[in-house]
């Protein structure tokens, strides 16, 4: 069962339409599937949370839980912000690649995070050589 979830979701992942409600659903399932597996795994446990609360939004409006700011973890913070880049910056079938330090730039200051969230904290010291 979880080999045709995830063959399920990568095929979401390629395809040219929007997701439908239904579909959107089952995709985000990937984040508790993700936990499920790092946690029957010793080696990968401590890692558990990342996979979680990587959609987890500081607003409260994210998934799988809805939690707020100084709920979320760091490692979904921080796996948060890779996919958001990762997102932004590779070239899609719906979009062309975009200049990485623009992007950067960008998540930074559409972001403006709460200062308990550190996620950030590198690019912001790091934006200034830009």
């Amino acid at each position: 069962m979880m080999l045709v979830n995830c063959l399920l979701i990568l095929r979401f992942f390629t395809r040219m339409e929007k997701l439908t409600p239904e579909e959107f659903e089952i995709m985000k399932t990937h984040t508790t599937k993700g936990y499920e597996y790092c946690m029957k795994d010793h080696n990968l446990m401590y890692y558990s949370d990342g996979p979680w609360y990587h959609h987890e939004a500081l607003n409260g409006t994210g998934y799988p839980r809805g939690l707020t700011k100084k709920d979320i973890p760091l490692s979904g913070q921080i796996i948060r912000v890779a996919d958001e880049y990762d997102a932004l910056v590779t070239k899609r079938h719906y979009k062309t690649h975009v200049n990485i330090s623009e992007t950067l730039k960008d998540m930074i200051v559409d972001t403006e995070p709460p200062k308990n969230v550190v996620a950030l904290d590198f690019f912001k010291a790091k934006s200034t050589s830009w």
